[in-house]
């Protein structure tokens, strides 16, 4: 195949596995992949370029790697424009990430036979592409006009997001999310064409090491990019503090310090609290594969968080862990679909705390969950059936 496609996200590549995997997928069936993102540290730009299949060109929508003059005044220009958010109302598309213009203009030359965009500020980049007479698809990864908590909302135009939404459900050649909540939801509140749901599964890990059973303590894994308040984590531990049990908590993902602190401090003596830094996406599943029960506490507010389905909880499918997670839309969707693998509980410690001694005081059953769990993350939906989706998609649309 000689289609051009052109994938841009606003986001350094290493914090959007989803951007990866759809760019390789495409890559190795035959398309022409250019890949824009930011690029914000020369290290981690290397870095991710090992990601990526050796046929895709790697691109910077924007540089603000280098400390001169020019990325300063990007990193002052988006500033201002999200205070001006904040204190005026101004509804700008500048406020939703670097070099707009720059961005836009080296995603124009490219050409393309087709555009695929993902996140806040691609959305508006979208709308200006389309309006130009390219052909342009979205990845909805969340509900942007109804995301992050009260107090980070007001730096974004969400007004300009709800608007910028409303356009290309209805005017993209296609749009795909990642839950049939989300779906649903977006086709609701847009009267627009129903995105296709491609969930955020990972490819199939099949590993040939034994899964180690016999720990000293029922053993808990959580994993994100960042651990910090907001996430659940105050929640399960005032539920294991309810327990007769004693488990291990592992947490994953870069350190709020402060926050870590705190949580150690305040840890019941049943609890033995471990804390892991970055992992490498090739190593995540092995990592995990040495748990027992994965958490996926996520919250009701705001709507895209209970709509959409993160990335841990197919994390937790690729190494065959049970589950136990917070009963928001997206994840009962997802315990619908795998009967008897995700446990799923109310914010309440004494239901947490006593859903935990289900899972552990029956060692034979719990390996039983862990076995469909692998199942699921390896057979079902694994990313080598999720990826057949996409490229109906991309074929259907270039004809």
């Amino acid at each position: 195949m000689n289609n051009k496609i052109v994938i841009f996200t606003q986001s350094p590549i290493s914090k959007a596995p989803r951007v990866v995997k759809e760019a390789n997928c495409l890559a190795r069936n035959g398309f022409k992949i250019t890949l824009f993102s930011l690029w914000n540290d020369s290290t981690i730009v290397k870095n991710e370029m090992e990601l990526l299949d050796e046929e895709i060109i790697y691109k910077a929508g924007i540089d603000i790697t280098n400390k001169n003059i020019k990325s300063a005044f990007h990193r002052f220009k988006r500033r201002i424009y999200r205070k001006s958010t904040k204190i005026l109302g101004i509804q700008s598309k500048h406020a939703l990430g670097y070099g707009y213009k720059q961005f836009l203009k080296k995603l124009k030359e490219e050409k393309a036979d087709l555009y695929i965009g993902h996140e806040e500020m691609s959305l508006a980049l979208s709308k200006d592409l389309i309006s130009e007479g390219f052909k342009v698809a979205f990845d909805f990864e969340d509900f942007h006009s109804q995301d992050l908590l009260p107090k980070d909302r007001v730096y974004r135009p969400n007004k300009l997001l709800s608007s910028l939404e409303n356009f290309i459900l209805n005017n993209a050649s296609y749009c795909v999310t990642t839950s049939q909540s989300l779906a649903n939801q977006l086709a609701k509140e847009y009267n627009a064409p129903q995105p296709l749901t491609i969930y955020n599964s990972f490819h199939r890990f099949k590993s040939i090491e034994p899964r180690r059973i016999s720990r000293n303590a029922n053993s808990l894994v959580w994993i994100s990019q960042v651990i910090g308040p907001g996430r659940g984590l105050e929640l399960l531990i005032e539920g294991i503090a309810l327990s007769k049990l004693s488990y291990e908590l592992t947490l994953i993902g870069k350190k709020d310090q402060e926050f870590c602190d705190l949580i150690s401090k305040s840890s019941p003596l049943n609890l033995k609290l471990q804390f892991s830094d970055y992992i490498p996406p090739d190593r995540i599943a092995a990592e995990l594969k040495k748990y027992d029960v994965g958490i996926a506490f996520e919250e009701k507010k705001p709507r895209s968080r209970d709509l959409t389905i993160t990335n841990k909880v197919f994390h937790y499918f690729n190494s065959g862990l049970a589950i136990l997670a917070t009963r928001t839309s997206g994840q009962c969707e997802m315990e619908q679909k795998t009967k008897g693998v995700i446990s799923l509980v109310y914010a309440e410690p004494l239901q947490i705390c006593e859903s935990l001694e289900d899972l552990f005081l029956d060692k034979e059953k719990l390996e039983l969950i862990k076995e469909k769990s692998s199942y699921y993350g390896n057979e079902v939906f694994c990313f080598e059936n999720e990826e057949q989706k996409i490229l109906k998609l991309v074929v259907d649309v270039l004809g």
